[in-house]
């Protein structure tokens, strides 16, 4: 499949069903997706720097109480991330479907919520979310086995995980000609002639 076909080909449908293991993973996977994050390397080198500052140039007994605080700060910023990423990721109840639809320029996002009407006796899916993203208005995405880490230009410190089976790869090749796509996943091979 080549460049070409992909974007004038018929848009990728996916879906996925949230089970308990799945969410789970996409936390996990959120998670790894923050970790590859530009700015957290920044802060951490920043930190390196800021320790290495008073061991040098104060004296060693402040360069230790100045590591003990930033491995502290760093704990602490670290168990509130990990705390937030899995109560949001339990916030969202087990059934629910997640559908997307990759055309050549952009994604359709839907996220449908099982609902119980107790009047009819009847369980039945509602849409929750519809979204229309742009690739353009993309920064970056983070790849792992787990999730899609997307960083949108209108939320630039906000990363939004999606499971990993919500994006093969003809998808992703999509994205990667509208911005940059890291992590593990490779372009669909053109077919032999």
């Amino acid at each position: 499949m080549t460049d070409h076909d992909l974007a004038s080909g018929p848009p990728i449908r996916t879906e996925v069903v949230l089970t308990e293991e799945g969410r789970g993973k996409l936390a996990k996977g959120a998670l790894q997706t923050v970790a590859r994050s530009r700015g957290v390397w920044i802060l951490l080198v920043g930190a390196v720097l800021y320790v290495a500052f008073f061991f040098v140039f104060v004296a060693a007994g402040a360069g230790v109480v100045i590591l003990i605080v930033v491995i502290a700060a760093a704990a602490l910023i670290a168990s509130r991330i990990r705390s937030r990423t899995q109560l949001s990721m339990q916030a969202i109840p087990v059934g629910t479907v997640q559908r997307a639809e990759f055309g050549a320029s952009e994604f359709t996002f839907w996220v449908l919520r099982p609902t119980t009407n107790a009047l009819l006796g009847q369980s039945f899916l509602t849409t929750r979310l519809m979204v229309l993203r742009d690739y353009a208005e993309i920064k970056n995405v983070v790849v792992n086995d787990n999730a899609v880490g997307i960083l949108f230009s209108a939320r630039p410190g906000m990363r939004e995980a999606f499971p990993r089976e919500l994006f093969p790869d003809q998808a992703l090749a999509l994205m990667s000609r509208y911005t940059k796509v890291s992590g593990t996943w490779s372009p669909p091979q053109a077919p032999a002639s």
